[in-house]
């Protein structure tokens, strides 16, 4: 009897001390919550990480977290707090659909499509969700009310614009026109597909659709910028890139392809600042750092473009532009055996790059390494890249 009593004591101890733990993961979690609103976000990550010590089920903490670690940029942590959400409820349209937007956003295409795919596997339920997402043709995030019926229409923009990223324009117009299926006269839609048809080599196809986007919207940002862009000014191009910023100056691709204009016309301050603002969006594109740096390059900021590049790098790490860019920068800065180091990187992966061959000749020479550096011209030489005169005469006192 006396075991029994005892047993019984536990047992409501037990339920007693879980209650306890629920009551205070719950009072963290609306202290998290008042303080996000607030805007206080590290504070709120903290409450909220609380919460999650006391109660790892709880689905709502896991994305009231994940919102605030996109807030912080932090998308990656964001993906992996809806992921945990997904264990607690596999079979949750909304939180795939949620993870195949982050998953967008950090630029994982395949991962991506697969995801959004799912979703329309999954059955759909009856109720309104508020959504935080991205515009289907910029990257922008925005507050939305949407039905199961608007979900499946972003789903299949989202589909569409992945397409696109992975090349396969045909797939990315079968999208759109199912997207378009559901939501009538969209000038966005239209704008999309006019984009598919381009890279599909379709120029005529492609200006109906932009043409039809603009009697819906006269001043549709972007299709006026792709109308300019298929006109093949550049002139014209620049200016009308400037006039859709100043229109719109949350798109990421009008201020990319301003700063490749300027870049090209060698106008680095200008490049500079416009590749910035497309990073603020483009976090995860290694050829925007990599663009960033030359423009910084040619404005001798040496310790930026370093850091530009090795970020290039730390986003691919096969980026044989990234790896010669940042060996010119350490020559440049006098660290000679570390830029070697960098055109030797470059050349395991590309071993039959001349430019590489003869920058890590150029640095051996400053080193006085004069067989190296002779060994290194004559490589470049014998991929057809042509010698500096002085340097053969040089190479021909040593043996090598």
């Amino acid at each position: 009897m006396r075991k029994a009593v005892f047993y019984l004591c536990s047992v409501i101890s037990f339920l007693t001390h879980g209650q306890g733990n629920a009551g205070l993961a719950e009072k963290h979690y609306e202290e998290g919550l008042k303080l996000y609103r607030s805007g206080d976000y590290q504070a709120s990550l903290k409450e909220l990480n609380r919460s999650l010590y006391l109660d790892a089920t709880r689905i709502d903490a896991y994305l009231l977290r994940a919102d605030v670690w996109e807030k912080a940029n932090r998308k990656e942590n964001a993906l992996t707090d809806v992921e945990t959400a997904l264990l607690l409820q596999p079979d949750s349209r909304e939180l795939t659909f949620r993870k195949g937007l982050l998953l967008f956003q950090l630029s994982r295409w395949e991962d991506a499509l697969s995801t959004f795919q799912r979703v329309l596997r999954l059955p759909a339920g009856e109720t309104h969700n508020l959504y935080y997402m991205q515009l289907p043709y910029r990257e922008t995030t925005v507050a939305m009310l949407t039905t199961q019926s608007d979900i499946r229409s972003l789903i299949y923009t989202y589909l569409g614009l992945a397409a696109i990223q992975l090349n396969k324009c045909r797939d990315a117009i079968a999208w759109f026109d199912s997207a378009m299926l559901i939501t009538k006269n969209s000038a966005d839609l239209l704008v999309n597909r006019a984009r598919a048809w381009a890279d599909c080599g379709e120029p005529a196809s492609a200006q109906s659709d932009l043409q039809q986007a603009l009697q819906i919207d006269p001043g549709h940002a972007l299709a006026l910028h792709h109308l300019a862009r298929l006109s093949g000014n550049d002139q014209q191009m620049e200016e009308q890139l400037t006039e859709v910023i100043r229109t719109d100056s949350l798109l990421p691709d009008a201020w990319l392809e301003r700063a490749n204009y300027r870049l090209g016309r060698n106008d680095y301050a200008g490049a500079e600042h416009d590749y910035s603002r497309a990073l603020t969006y483009l976090f995860n594109n290694p050829e925007i750092w990599l663009n960033r740096g030359i423009a910084r390059k040619h404005l001798n900021n040496w310790a930026g473009a370093y850091d530009d590049f090795s970020m290039a790098l730390y986003l691919e790490e096969d980026f044989v532009k990234a790896w010669l860019e940042r060996g010119n920068v350490l020559h440049q800065l006098k660290r000679f055996y570390e830029s070697i180091e960098d055109y030797t990187a470059a050349l395991s992966y590309d071993p039959d790059n001349p430019r590489a061959y003869f920058n890590r000749g150029l640095s051996w020479s400053k080193l006085e390494k004069w067989e190296n550096a002779c060994s290194d011209f004559l490589k470049a030489e014998q991929l057809h890249m042509t010698i500096p005169e002085s340097l053969k005469k040089r190479c021909k006192k040593t043996d090598y």
